[in-house]
């Protein structure tokens, strides 16, 4: 019980992590969504984790997940379990049925 969370981990289809930043959001079918910005920018002398956590609330079933990779293109992640990290390889996702902002 108690909210639920998903995290990703962006990569280049490389295996590399200059795909930031990128922005990902959840796919919902009741229109809601939750939305996170990847990125490892900070103040000086300091250092950010690059993995995005999204807040998922109460929804406990698999999430589908929309990247926009920084250069605009965008693919879709699906089936994916809640409270636990995921490593999304670019090139490896399906494109979403539309372009939505």
């Amino acid at each position: 019980p108690g909210p639920h969370w998903i995290g990703v981990d962006l990569r280049a289809a490389d295996g590399g992590r200059d795909v930031l930043p990128a922005s990902v959001r959840v796919v919902s079918p009741d229109g809601r969504a939750g939305a996170v910005r990847a990125r490892s920018d900070g103040s000086y002398a300091s250092a950010n984790d690059p993995r995005a956590v999204i807040g998922l609330g109460e929804r406990a079933g698999p999430v589908d997940l929309d990247v926009r990779w920084p250069d605009g293109q965008r693919e879709r992640f699906v089936g994916l379990a809640v409270d636990d990290y995921h490593v999304l390889v670019r090139g490896r996702g399906a494109p979403p049925p539309s372009v939505e902002e």
